[in-house]
């Protein structure tokens, strides 16, 4: 099976899937133990030279015959307790810890982390210990998240189209870098043009460092119902438009609401930077005006956000489709990243909400509509149980609505807003709170 060929579209403006808390929304549930795969593909270890350092991968972690990690059975509450606790520690170490994951079979976990981390090494091998019915493992790998950021963030500073990329990031499993090259049709041949980046990238990080690859075949690009008479104090995944008249998917015509954020003593609200109007409207009524943004000029560093102010923002977000008046409390935020194979949701104007997203990388950039965009998770969707990644996830709209997941309390936690998706609808964006933290480091939650 060859990875899907991509063209990611920025979601500016369906399907609604209803959430239940404590269960979707923190997990892909999946109705038979199928891998997340074709038909025709084989659970094997990646070993096909797309990621060197493939002969070290743990057991439990399993990839098919294209690179493309495989996926069996459904989550339980107590292994996405276990992943949510295990990945605020790992991300709380980002010098020490490369990553986390769940194995393949989601019965248990894998810290990839650098040699000789004890400190956090023993950490983490405690809270393991109270979750003794699921598999743990370490991955000795050569450098931490934090070394392997600094690797990208080289290669973008010397641009990613002048290296022929189209995005960059961490790569857990070995400790060095995944890339993307953009092969266009009628241009040189995608070996040819995957083996020119790669060399470009080593020339810029290393020899020595690991380099997985893969291919897309056309560029990201940025695009701009229910939830469309939300009065204040506003709930999340609403419509916000740049008109108080016509409210439409445009430029930058319609958005989403996304999570309320304190910053320097200010209660804003996050949504998309891309989404580009100064003031915004719901329903003809004004609900806020640009406060700040990162985009573009420093959504490569921050991310792909802006922050609106001059209402009130609630901690809610709508839940199900996109006319139900169900809500969902926010009480929780995750300003690290969701371990490999976790659970997403999200709610957008467009197509309300929509689940059984799982996360595929974190801390990847990729060029978006010809601005460089960081601090992202990538996801693709599955809701069928069994018949692999899906185009049933969400679309224009829905951009800046927020990324979420139960936190086991009855509530959901936030982790991100809502970024873009490829045209094909095979790949989905999610932008990573982290980003605001990482420019002002007192960000909170409401």
């Amino acid at each position: 099976m060859k990875l899907p060929m991509r063209r990611a579209v920025v979601l500016g403006t369906g399907l609604a899937v209803a959430l239940l808390v404590g269960q979707a929304a923190g997990g892909i549930y999946r109705s038979s133990a199928q891998p997340l795969t074709g038909a025709g593909d084989l659970p094997a270890m990646r070993t096909d030279g797309r990621n060197p350092g493939a002969d070290r991968k743990p057991a439990c972690v399993e990839f098919d015959k294209s690179g493309e990690r495989l996926w069996y059975n459904e989550f339980t509450e107590r292994a996405e307790q276990m992943g949510d606790k295990l990945s605020i520690t790992a991300g709380d170490h980002p010098s020490q810890v490369a990553g986390i994951s769940y194995c393949s079979d989601r019965q248990g976990m894998v810290v990839f982390i650098k040699s000789g981390a004890s400190s956090v090494e023993r950490l983490l091998r405690e809270e393991a210990a109270a979750y003794p019915e699921f598999t743990f493992e370490f991955q000795y790998v050569p450098r931490s998240l934090d070394e392997m950021t600094q690797l990208t963030s080289k290669v973008v500073s010397a641009g990613l189209a002048e290296q022929g990329l189209q995005g960059i990031g961490p790569d857990p499993y070995t400790g060095g870098v995944t890339i993307e090259v953009l092969v266009s049709a009628g241009t040189e041949a995608p070996e040819e043009a995957t083996a020119k980046a790669e060399a470009a990238v080593k020339a810029i990080i290393g020899e020595d460092v690991p380099v997985a690859t893969t291919t897309a075949t056309s560029e990201f690009v940025s695009s701009y119902n229910r939830y469309d008479d939300d009065a204040q104090p506003h709930y999340m995944g609403a419509a916000i438009c740049s008109s108080s008249g016509s409210c439409t998917v445009s430029a930058s015509g319609r958005c989403s609401s996304g999570v309320p954020i304190t910053v320097n003593g200010t209660k804003t609200m996050l949504t998309a930077g891309h989404c580009t109007a100064s003031r915004f409207y719901n329903n003809g009524a004004y609900i806020g005006s640009q406060y700040t943004t990162s985009y573009p000029g420093n959504a490569g560093i921050y991310g792909d956000w802006k922050l609106v102010y001059q209402h009130s923002y609630a901690l809610k977000t709508y839940a199900g489709g996109l006319y139900d008046t169900t809500t969902l409390n926010i009480n929780g935020a995750n300003w690290g990243v969701r371990a490999i194979g976790s659970g997403i949701c999200t709610s957008g104007s467009t197509t309300g909400q929509a689940c059984r997203f799982f996360v595929t990388a974190t801390g990847a950039t990729r060029t978006v509509s010809g601005v460089t965009t960081g601090r992202l998770t990538i996801m693709r969707h599955d809701s069928s149980g069994g018949s692999g990644s899906d185009t049933n996830g969400f679309r224009p709209g829905d951009s800046g609505g927020p990324c979420y997941y139960a936190n086991g309390t009855g509530n959901v936690a936030v982790a991100g807003i809502v970024t873009g998706l490829s045209a094909d609808h095979y790949t989905y964006l999610c932008t990573q709170l982290q980003g605001v933290r990482a420019w002002d480091s007192g960000a909170a939650l409401g």
